[in-house]
């Protein structure tokens, strides 16, 4: 990125930020309604139509009318988040691996006994495939820690299940960490990445059509983030900030915001992506991978015209790829990077069962007080209420059918929620009380089917890129840290060189305690099958081949015992004469026992 461009060049890429802006706005017009629409069901509060004609009378005649408006949204968006949070990051278990790439320049360098944060705990003194997997994991889930990880991504998925996008920034906070040297502790300020929620509403995607040639591989895309500043804020972060632009903590133009007045409050489109800049005389400048930062205001003492426009920061992303997470719930079209979620489609059903209801209870207040005509020259009173005498020229109005309307409340309320899976299992209801506990459990998998989609399609793809990201970022920026290894059940020091260069995540969620049975079966099938080859070498006059120590050290370690060396028998003297039933007896053990 070139580090001095000319006023033409912030002015041409200033008013492309802010058209860009302009034109996505206005193509998702139409969905920032149903957004809106949306905010209005969850909070509960009748349409505005409603309100208006309200206010607009105190009269008698409407004031007793219904302005109800149903649960059902905030009860679908409260157990979908709760069930994609269970299925994403269960409590207790780990919901990703790591596979690590030994290499030999790692192995060389690498000393993970220098890492052994005490003496008693049973960390390997030998770096294999497994230490540093359990090594990568530990570190990344210690990051998790030092952050509500879980609740910015519950965040992100509530955003996904009503707006259709949920949206994670990759960012670097800093964090103090202290360090345990020979002259003493110190502490330092270390820069570790976090997840951030952001808004759909205030992120404007590139919504570029999908391209079939080259040029979609040359021009990466580019997202716009909105937010509203002050212009005193912005003023002392560009006079604090570093001004380099390779820096993702600097970039910041000194006086860009000479001439605003310190009180104002100005819009701030932040441009993530490639930038072209064209030019009248010379070729066009292309920025890869750019963040520019454009402030639109009006200046000290301007009364009209044309709103201000000033770049008071432009810097390199330090990670080659975008650090845009997108959690799309559900994707229809291929001409719109925007999806679908289940509250857009749930609301016109609640609009409409909303209706139902509120005319239901009109109907009801009707039946309970009908309309009463009487003749006009009768003295008797016409009121309805417990015990009144009606005189005998007073009739008795009936209007509606309640019946009718309940019917329709009904299968819209059933109607909804066979399009967003709100069934009575998942909100904690019996709908059958001889039903017996696997049917429950088929019931509820079948409600929450579509969020097992959704959770599965996070995992493999937003997810795991995060990982990556994570990983890569913070690895960049460590320093000595000390943190848990679960697996080991013990504390661990390493730095950056410790980590190994390349590392591929899986992640897997709550899926991850069937998937280990499933391995650990298939395990137990091969080693069945190489000790019978074994013992078959063997009787042929050929030597072993396995190792039965180090065999039951790793089936107790996959069991979760760390301490092994206490739970092996000392030697004692010479070996037992083989037994042929036991070796039998074993080998069904392994071949139909149960882990």
């Amino acid at each position: 990125m070139p580090t001095r461009l000319s006023k033409d060049d912030k002015e041409v890429m200033a008013e492309k930020i802010c058209d860009t802006h302009a034109t996505r706005k206005r193509k998702r017009r139409d969905m920032e309604k149903q957004w809106a629409d949306i905010d209005r069901q969850l909070a509960m509060i009748p349409p505005i139509e409603v309100a208006k004609a309200r206010q607009s009378t105190i009269e008698s005649s409407t004031s007793w009318m219904s302005e109800t408006e149903l649960p059902n949204q905030s009860e679908t968006l409260e157990i979908s988040t709760a069930d994609a949070r269970r299925l994403m990051v269960p409590k207790g278990i780990d919901w990703f691996a790591a596979h690590a790439a030994l290499t030999d320049k790692y192995l060389e360098k690498v000393d993970i006994q220098s890492m052994i944060a005490g003496d008693e705990n049973d960390v390997p003194s030998r770096i294999t495939q497994d230490n540093a997997d359990k090594l990568v994991q530990g570190v990344v889930t210690h990051w998790h820690n030092q952050y509500d990880f879980k609740g910015n991504l519950g965040l992100i998925n509530s955003e996904a299940f009503k707006y259709s996008m949920g949206v994670g920034r990759a960012r670097y906070v800093k964090k103090r960490v202290f360090l345990h040297q020979s002259k003493g502790v110190n502490y330092k300020d270390q820069k570790i990445p976090i997840l951030v929620p952001r808004s759909i509403k205030n992120t404007f995607l590139d919504d570029s059509e999908h391209s079939l040639t080259n040029e979609g591989l040359i021009i990466a895309p580019a997202q716009i983030f909105c937010q509203t500043n002050k212009v005193k804020d912005l003023m002392l972060a560009s006079k604090t900030g570093s001004s380099d632009i390779n820096d993702m903590l600097g970039g910041w133009i000194k006086n860009s915001f000479k001439g605003w007045d310190e009180e104002a409050e100005v819009e701030i489109l932040e441009w993530e992506g490639d930038m072209v800049v064209n030019r009248k005389t010379t070729g066009a400048l292309y920025l890869p991978n750019a963040i520019i930062s454009v402030a639109i205001g009006i200046k000290n003492g301007k009364t009209e015209g044309s709103l201000d426009k000033t770049i008071f920061r432009i810097r390199k992303n330090d990670v080659p790829y975008s650090s845009y997470i997108l959690f799309p719930y559900h994707q229809e079209h291929i001409d719109t990077p925007y999806a679908t979620s289940p509250l857009i489609k749930g609301r016109p059903i609640q609009a409409a069962q909303t209706q139902a209801l509120n005319r239901l209870m009109e109907l009801g207040a009707l039946q309970s007080q009908p309309p009463v005509s009487q003749d006009s020259d009768s003295d008797e009173p016409s009121d309805i209420y417990p015990g009144a005498k009606l005189g005998e020229s007073a009739k008795i109005h009936e209007i509606g059918n309640p019946q009718a309307m309940l019917a329709v409340y009904s299968a819209l309320d059933s109607q909804y929620s066979d399009v967003t899976g709100r069934t009575a299992a998942r909100l904690g209801q019996q709908t059958v009380s001889h039903t017996t506990a696997f049917a429950k459990d088929a019931e509820l998998a079948r409600g929450q089917v579509r969020i097992n989609h959704y959770v599965d399609a996070s995992l493999e793809g937003p997810l795991e890129r995060w990982l990556m990201m994570e990983y890569e970022m913070g690895r960049k920026n460590m320093v000595e840290e000390m943190f848990y290894i679960r697996p080991y059940g013990g504390f661990v020091r390493a730095k950056k060189d410790f980590l190994p260069d390349y590392v591929e995540f899986e992640a897997y969620g709550a899926g991850q305690p069937a998937d280990e049975n499933a391995k650990f079966q298939r395990r137990m099938g091969a080693l069945n099958q190489a000790i019978q080859i074994d013992q078959l070498a063997i009787s042929m006059g050929m030597p072993p081949t396995l190792d039965f120590a180090a065999i039951v050290d790793q089936t107790l370690k996959e069991g979760g015992w760390t301490d092994v060396d206490q739970l092996k028998a000392q030697p004692q003297g010479q070996a037992m004469e083989p037994n042929p039933g036991l070796q039998v007896a074993a080998q069904q053990g392994l071949s139909f026992g149960n882990r």
